[in-house]
């Protein structure tokens, strides 16, 4: 699986986290896992929208990469109080609950790899929050995340 279909998943079950409480959470992220696994047709245009340029909707994972994205998952889910917070201090007079749910969740991923995960260089994980902000966010979310991100690898160097 590229890295590219890993952060479309964690964006999306990132995004769909905030649609249960806490304690449905888990169950959630294991019908999104298996939904995952059987390719199941809301996967294959994401949020009512076809893939930029072409490109084929996210496709058939193994058990290991199942395991994979619920590990880090987990990861960052267990980390997104930090994270919450280094966001917060980054994005200067915008709250957490009046951003948009796209950038506020594509923050807490980018911010995630920038943090936390050594593999990931910065630039990319910033480039990809971008791309994906395009796709999946309003008109001015691309520009909105490259800021709060920019400010915040600043911050981290």
């Amino acid at each position: 699986m590229k890295r590219r279909e890993i952060r479309k998943h964690m964006f999306r079950m990132l995004y769909c986290m905030e649609f249960y409480n806490t304690e449905d959470r888990e169950e959630q992220v294991e019908l999104y896992l298996m939904k995952v696994r059987h390719q199941e047709p809301f996967l294959e245009e994401p949020f009512g929208q076809e893939e930029p340029s072409g490109e084929a909707g996210i496709e058939a994972v193994t058990d290991e990469e199942i395991r994979y994205l619920k590990d880090r998952f987990c990861l960052i889910r267990d980390r997104l109080v930090e994270i919450d917070e280094l966001i917060s201090q980054t994005a200067s007079g915008w709250k957490l609950n009046r951003m948009g749910m796209v950038d506020r969740n594509l923050l807490r991923l980018a911010a995630y790899e920038i943090r936390y995960d050594e593999e990931i260089p910065d630039k990319v994980a910033i480039n990809e929050a971008v791309e994906l902000a395009k796709t999946y966010g309003g008109e001015a979310s691309g520009s909105f995340v490259n800021g709060v991100l920019a400010k915040l690898m600043e911050q981290e160097a």
